[in-house]
């Protein structure tokens, strides 16, 4: 698009024509219901008409701008009535965007998404939805499509500050296999839940108080005692039984701190070298790295600098004259499914 926006405490959006040589809006959007609190751009450089402007304010609403005409983009001239100068003001009004009144720009209108202001929302192009947060105990995070299909959403006592999504690598259409893990709950006999992993993926036990250690999937039987997380306190969850079975796809999580919960059960992010406190700091040369020139367009793969640590660790031997040993895909199951 070549602009950059700023929502104002007049409750309007403007954007600023980067090439332009003069410091007024090219293009106003006004009277919104409230003050937009935060802003994304999903853009889509093959399909304009799926560009995407996500706007929340302090209402906990949420709109989401598109283009109606997949021959022109948003906001385009041809909106306007009359004749203006190409270095004029476009000004749209948000009650007549609602109202459908233009030929190039709609409105997808999430009312009431959050009981408290929107302080982050973010398109995620991999996975083809937004995520949104507040600082509310109801509907924290919020997590659905353009279509209003799917929805899915998480509470914390104090809600969300902040969020942030990324993965090494994935893989959507290959069969793989991977330890089913039934859980229960010591204190409370009634809370059961199941967890999916691979084999070589890190896991921490219950006594592993500093998360400096963990062992690999594989290497956990019946009886042992994991992380829990019930209402945001950690708890220690019971290993009933494991099973192999066989699921289509697979996601290698890649957040700041190292860690993940999934399903309610604390892993880390990392697989195939049992120690997770060296590979959370050797993977800062990739954070920096993908901080500077951007991820892998092809997450399928896995990232060039990663495997060459691999190799490293193996070509020096390094598991010979420490505690650190590589993945040797042994591991024993309850049964198969």
């Amino acid at each position: 698009m070549n602009y950059f926006g700023i929502a104002t405490t007049e409750r309007d959006l403007i954007f600023y024509d980067i090439n332009s040589h003069t410091y007024t809006g090219s293009i106003i959007i006004s009277h919104f219901p409230a003050n937009l609190t935060t802003i994304d751009y999903r853009m889509n450089i093959k399909n304009s008409s799926q560009s995407a402007i996500f706007c929340g304010d302090s209402l906990g609403n949420l709109f989401i701008f598109q283009a109606k005409d997949p021959f022109r983009p948003m906001f385009h001239i041809s909106d306007l009535i009359h004749y203006m100068k190409t270095d004029s003001r476009r000004n749209y009004s948000f009650p007549r965007i609602v109202n459908n009144e233009y030929l190039t720009v709609s409105v997808i209108s999430f009312c009431n998404l959050h009981n408290d202001w929107i302080v982050q929302v973010k398109w995620i192009d991999d996975l083809d939805f937004f995520i949104s947060c507040a600082l509310t105990s109801t509907r924290s995070l919020y997590i659905g499509d353009l279509n209003k299909k799917m929805e899915k959403n998480a509470v914390t006592k104090k809600g969300f500050a902040v969020f942030d999504y990324c993965f090494i690598h994935l893989k959507r259409n290959s069969s793989f296999s991977f330890l089913l893990i039934n859980i229960e709950i010591d204190d409370h006999r009634y809370i059961t839940t199941s967890l999916f992993i691979s084999p070589n993926h890190f896991i921490f036990l219950a006594n592993d108080t500093e998360l400096y250690n963990a062992i690999f999937a594989s290497q956990l039987h019946s009886g042992d005692h994991i992380k829990y997380v019930y209402k945001n306190e950690i708890i220690l969850g019971k290993i009933r039984n494991i099973y192999l079975t066989i699921e289509e796809g697979y996601c290698a999580p890649f957040t700041p701190s190292g860690t993940i919960i999934i399903d309610n059960v604390l892993v880390s992010n990392y697989a195939s070298v049992n120690n997770h406190y060296l590979a959370h700091n050797v993977i800062k040369i990739y954070r920096w790295w993908i901080y500077l020139f951007g991820s892998n367009k092809n997450n399928e793969n896995i990232h060039w600098i990663l495997k060459l640590i691999e190799r490293l660790v193996q070509w020096c031997g390094i598991e010979k004259f420490s505690q650190i040993s590589m993945f040797n895909g042994v591991f024993q199951i309850f049964d198969f499914i």
